[in-house]
């Protein structure tokens, strides 16, 4: 398999697709969420619906969100822009009223265990969660693997304003992967576009497998740490892998092996 391409650009922008069911007005992607920063109100990592009431995302986005002061994260599910515009009025913003982190989550995501489960003040009306999961490692020919997210184009820039989908992501073996990262945690796995420009980096960004056949999409995994020099050529991205150790730990919602912070949810300004 051919690991690693030449750098061309590879960022497509998302356009909203309705759905044909007659309840909502939902995205192609209903389960896309936009983590926000309780305090700031803005894109801190993006997170994946896996319940009517539950969001997936990287224990090191959230983590670092939380404060005993300060409400817990803010979770938008509905639009592809970040600032909640571009005719999709009819998004959705909760209120996480409880976190579940992995009990061996020490903080630090290249030590592994970066994942968490938000659970919100009241269920997603109208949104469809991601419909099961599977690793990138058994990908099949019918299969395209792609990624979502608010992009940024360096290490330290801000967010793409508007959803983007990268295509044609390869994966990575652990021996060469293991040559760019000083470790590779267990339950991660290694995957890079096969085309690329610049950094595509957004925290939680969603791994999602497309059987082109059956038309349904699966979740992989979502991204978890890169290298400080993310965009230069053959730097490959670490993602959680759902496919592995920690799949059972999501399939329990995170009810086990888990540390809980409960928050009491407070008002908050619109933006």
């Amino acid at each position: 398999m051919r690991v690693f391409a030449e750098a061309l650009p590879r960022a497509i922008p998302i356009t909203l697709a309705v759905t044909t069911d007659a309840t909502s007005n939902t995205t192609r992607y209903p389960f896309l969420a936009n983590v926000m920063s309780p305090k700031m109100l803005t894109h801190a990592c993006t997170g994946t619906l896996v319940d009517d009431d539950l969001v997936l995302a990287p224990a090191s986005c959230v983590s670092s969100l939380s404060n005993k002061a300060e409400p817990l994260p803010i979770v938008r599910v509905g639009t592809y822009a970040l600032d909640g515009k571009g005719g999709q009025a009819d998004y959705e913003e909760r209120q996480t009223v409880e976190q579940r982190t992995h009990e061996r989550f020490t903080g630090d995501p290249t030590a592994g265990y970066d994942v968490s489960i938000l659970r919100l003040d009241k269920p997603v009306k109208g949104r469809r969660p991601v419909r099961g999961f599977r690793s990138l490692r058994d990908v099949g020919k019918e299969d395209e693997a792609i990624m979502l997210g608010w992009f940024k184009a360096s290490s330290i820039g801000p967010p793409a304003l508007s959803l983007q989908m990268i295509t044609n992501i390869a994966l990575v073996d652990d021996d060469t992967c293991r040559t760019v990262f000083d470790k590779l945690p267990r339950g991660t796995i290694c995957a890079m576009p096969e085309l690329r420009a610049h950094c595509e980096w957004d925290l939680g960004a969603p791994l999602l497998l497309c059987d082109k056949k059956t038309n349904t999409t699966t979740l992989a995994g979502f991204a978890s740490f890169a290298s400080p020099t993310c965009g230069q050529k053959n730097m490959p991205y670490v993602y959680v892998d759902l496919g592995g150790e920690l799949l059972s730990w999501v399939e329990q919602k995170g009810l086990k092996n888990s540390k809980v912070e409960p928050e009491t949810p407070q008002e908050h300004t619109e933006l």
